[in-house]
């Protein structure tokens, strides 16, 4: 079987691409951004395979990726699996960076290696998991792949000359009270200079060949023995002569070797041009004698760095054996060119097909900017001064082999076959509408059952206190197919946006919302409010906060009176932020407060404007902490009547929170168990959005792991009477399957991109039953066509045998 390396992701602002090398027995992944983890279905990569990691920089793109990985691999896990040994290489401060994660995440059977090179290393890793070394016999040749990392600096002094020694450590997740000890003894972390680490791979080498007639020659006749000389295991003939491997098997064939190397920035192209162990690869005149021997260099590069004299230079430095395959970085346009995930795409547009407006779909291929793009690569082979044939531009699903057997590019996907499938899988199911569906063990006609809702009055009331909700996720724990995690906007009026957490994801999923308005719905955003320290909650904050400023500078040329929005969290959430800006390579605006210091502001701006205060000239200003804050802010807190925070059952620091507006209100529960203190601060609320983790059955679990389960948050409803009430924060156990509940009340199921106007919230909730019993019927036949194929694959395979 062929080694590869595929491409997973796409060149624009939803994510930053990663490169996925597999062999037979394991594979490697080398960054790991936000939704990476949604789109390995799509790419049929196995994460179970995936045993080593390794990061060019700890940046946001590169790294965001990795706890939603991690704690994909601990939910498997339990004490008759036993623990898991994930291995994570990169540069300096790598460890800082997992201690951190450590504090807001996992608490699972996993003990990380960490592994970090501020100078330039050598080491292998075999390239069988050790569940299947362990099968092997004991006397059999390990066949190891060869790693090789540089780091590459804009101080180009200190390249390959660093003082610091590289670092080897271990962290043992499941033992929290040792973690929690080793985290508070840490050191500050020593800030790096901006850099990227590159690493030369040498792939195994291709096995000679057995000389059969030899072998004979020497006396040995059974196949089973071949097998084992071909493994490099000496073997006895019958008289007990011994027979060595190389007596009768052809020498081997080395592998192939590639580069990975990360030129975001073109400071970084001295230090590549000096680079000491590139040097040995790139020479054309001491290569002739040579094993070093580059076939193939992958890159993440910026655009501006592909015509620049210095990386042309660096490319005619090698000579037609090496081929280069590049992964442009900023060549986004505001719209992605392709929807990434093609399970949420399908989703999307059944949903769509339900009702436009509560789920619309305005969003379109950027189909001049890809021809652009065309235009602009082709232009590079153009410019670059070697050979067109061995310059590739990357993309997602981007697969190339890398031997023993093939060499070269794969044959990419069929994309007019592909769209043919997702239309006829969207038509399917509008098919599915045009037909009778059961309700309450009643048949009716799902049309007239709509056309019921065009007279359904708009509830202009709720207009006072919002304009819009957009869900940006729904899901609990972890990204999944279907659903994403947890994420709100709340368009509060056409000129302030409010978003309630922003789990990893989130500007994405804005993206794909708004389109061409992204950048005015972020600009407008004024508050982020994160409920807990849970990282399901806020690991997509960093990307948002980048892509708000990125904004504001693309609309005015620079960030002269840029002000950042207003973030709010818990204690540990802001410990746990400044210190991954500390110490990695973001350059973002970031100033944090806890959610008492934000009760205090909410307290101080009442109290400023309080009829007895307006008139009162000896007020005390000394006293006001936080006048600049409010002076900064002043449209969010004149906008709302009171904003109070309700401590939650949940993880230390858990807050819910209720938005009062004009004499109404909207609460948002975060995670936790039912809550007297919330139902009496919500106390009729219009609208009430609560988490529902778990379904009824489910109770024990709830309790346990401090969730509620759908019956109790309808309950939290009853007692609060709230109006409308929106269930989200849906175990990812569920898919896109919904519970059922009693249709009598006003309650909306939510599902990522469900926007909720005050002109549709009561269709809304006319709509969540006929919604989920959609999706139980489409789950029942799906698992009866499964069947169906299990049952026939397995008939096939008795005839065979």
């Amino acid at each position: 079987m062929d080694f590869f390396l595929q491409i997973i992701g796409n060149s624009d602002d939803l994510s930053h691409p990663s490169f996925f090398l597999s062999l037979p027995s394991q594979s490697f992944l080398f960054n790991s951004s936000e939704g990476f983890q949604r789109l390995l279905p799509e790419s049929n990569v196995k994460f179970s395979k995936i045993q080593n990691i390794f990061f060019t920089r700890l940046e946001h793109d590169r790294i965001s990726g990795i706890p939603g990985q991690l704690l994909s691999v601990a939910l498997g896990l339990n004490d008759e699996t036993g623990p898991k040994y994930p291995n994570l290489h990169g540069p300096p401060n790598l460890y800082h960076h997992l201690m951190s994660l450590s504090q807001i995440t996992w608490n699972r059977l996993l003990v990380l290696g960490v592994n970090e090179y501020p100078n330039s290393t050598t080491f292998s890793i075999p390239t069988k998991l050790e569940k299947e070394k362990e099968k092997e016999k004991e006397n059999e040749k390990v066949e190891v792949i060869k790693f090789t990392t540089t780091l590459l600096s804009f101080d180009n002094e200190t390249n390959n000359n660093s003082q610091q020694t590289n670092l080897k450590k271990t962290i043992d997740l499941s033992n929290t009270t040792e973690l929690l000890k080793v985290y508070n003894e840490l050191g500050k972390a020593q800030k790096q200079p901006l850099s990227s680490l590159a690493y030369i791979i040498e792939l195994p080498p291709k096995k000679g060949s057995l000389n059969v007639q030899k072998a004979r020659q020497l006396g040995i006749k059974n196949g089973k023995k071949f097998g084992l000389l071909k493994k490099g295991v000496s073997v006895k003939t019958p008289d007990g002569k011994v027979v060595n491997p190389e007596d009768c098997v052809n020498p081997d064939t080395p592998g192939i070797q590639i580069a990975i190397i990360d030129l975001y920035d073109k400071r970084l192209l001295d230090s590549l041009l000096t680079n000491e162990i590139f040097s040995d690869y790139c020479s054309k005149e001491e290569k002739e004698n040579s094993n070093k021997k580059l076939g193939t260099i992958f890159y993440w590069i910026d655009n501006e760095i592909l015509l620049e004299e210095r990386f042309k230079e660096w490319i005619s430095r090698f000579d037609d054996q090496t081929s280069h395959v590049f992964v442009t970085l900023n060549n986004s346009s505001i719209l992605p060119s392709k929807f990434p995930n093609y399970s949420s795409f399908i989703f999307r547009n059944q949903l769509n097909l339900i009702d436009k407006d509560i789920f619309p779909l305005d969003i379109s291929n950027n189909l001049k900017w890809a021809q652009k793009q065309v235009e602009e690569q082709n232009q590079v082979k153009k410019q670059l001064k070697i050979n067109p044939k061995l310059i590739h531009f990357g993309y997602n699903k981007f697969k190339m082999n890398l031997g023993p057997k093939k060499i070269g590019i794969c044959v990419p996907e069929d994309q007019n076959k592909k769209e043919r499938e997702e239309k006829t899988l969207i038509q399917k199911f509008g098919n599915k509408l045009n037909e009778k569906i059961t309700i309450d063990e009643k048949e009716i006609d799902f049309q007239e059952f709509i056309s019921d809702f065009k007279n359904l009055l708009k509830n202009d009331q709720l207009k006072q206190l919002f304009h819009e909700i957009l869900f940006l996720g729904t899901g609990s724990a972890l990204p999944s197919k279907y659903r994403n995690v947890t994420g709100i906007l709340i368009k509060v009026d056409s000129t302030l946006n409010i978003l309630l957490d922003a789990g990893e994801g989130a500007f994405g999923q804005l993206l794909l919302n708004y389109g061409l308005q992204t950048m005015e719905v972020l600009l407008n955003t004024q508050l982020i409010w994160i409920s807990h320290v849970h990282a399901d909650h806020h690991l997509g904050l960093i990307k948002v906060l980048k892509m708000r400023e990125n904004y504001y500078k693309k609309k005015f040329g620079n960030l002269d009176g840029y002000q950042q929005p207003l973030i709010i969290g818990p204690p540990d959430f802001i410990i746990y932020w400044n210190h991954i800006i500390e110490i990695t390579d973001e350059l973002v605006s970031f100033k944090t407060f806890t959610h008492d210091q934000f009760s205090i502001m909410i307290q101080e701006y009442k109290n400023n404007n309080s009829n007895e205060n307006k008139n009162n000239s000896n007020i005390n200003n000394n006293n006001k902490i936080y006048t600049e804050e409010l002076s900064l802010n002043k449209g969010l807190f004149s906008s709302f009547d009171d904003i109070i925070q309700v401590e939650m059952i949940h993880c230390k620091d858990s807050k819910a929170i209720v938005l009062i507006r004009n004499g109404l209100k909207l609460v948002y529960s975060g995670d936790g168990r039912p809550n007297e203190e919330l139902i009496k601060h919500g106390i009729d609320a219009q609208i009430l959005i609560h988490e529902a983790t778990f379904d009824k059955d489910e109770q024990e679990l709830a309790v346990k792991k401090d969730h509620s389960t759908i019956t109790e948050a309808i309950e939290v409803a009853d007692q609060m009477n709230a109006k409308y009430t929106i269930l989200t924060h849906l175990s990812q156990r569920y898919s896109k399957n919904s519970f059922e509940f009693d249709t009598d009340k006003k309650i909306i199921i939510s599902y990522d991109f469900m926007t909720i106007t005050p002109s549709n919230v009561e269709k809304a909730t006319k709509l969540s039953p006929l919604i989920t019993q959609l999706f139980i019927t489409e789950v029942k036949n799906n698992q009866q066509e499964d069947g169906k194929k299990k049952k026939n694959k397995k008939q096939r395979t008795k005839k065979k045998k």
